[in-house]
């Protein structure tokens, strides 16, 4: 390998030769290296599943202030470490309502213009 850098010093037209060598060998690095399968997109019941193995609050709606607060911390804390969509982010956060909050989403979901 020295010599060869060597007579590319000397001779202007072995430099041409050097970069040839050199793209073969990528090449057939390239051409060698092992294939990776397409990975698939998750489906909406993959990013479910998922998101609900970190167990996430639920929510039952209620005069308090304070717990909504603690609720909507807690879930944007669960989601910043998601990569969802925003709309996909309101499923699953509303996806958390129980008892009263869910009552109220259900009257509220048509006029949001998500789907019933």
């Amino acid at each position: 390998m020295l010599s060869n850098i060597v007579l590319c010093l000397q001779k202007p037209l072995t430099i041409h030769f050097m970069h040839k060598t050199k793209q073969l060998c990528l090449n057939k690095c390239i051409a060698n290296a092992p294939r990776r399968e397409p990975v698939a997109e998750p489906t909406a019941l993959d990013m479910i599943c998922q998101f609900n193995k970190l167990k996430p609050p639920r929510f039952g709606g209620g005069t308090d202030p304070l717990a909504y607060e603690e609720w909507l911390r807690r879930m944007e804390n669960l989601f910043e470490v998601m990569d969802y969509l925003e709309g996909f982010k309101v499923r699953l956060a509303t996806h958390q309502f129980e008892k009263e909050a869910e009552f109220w989403w259900g009257t509220v979901k048509p006029r949001a213009g998500e789907p019933i």
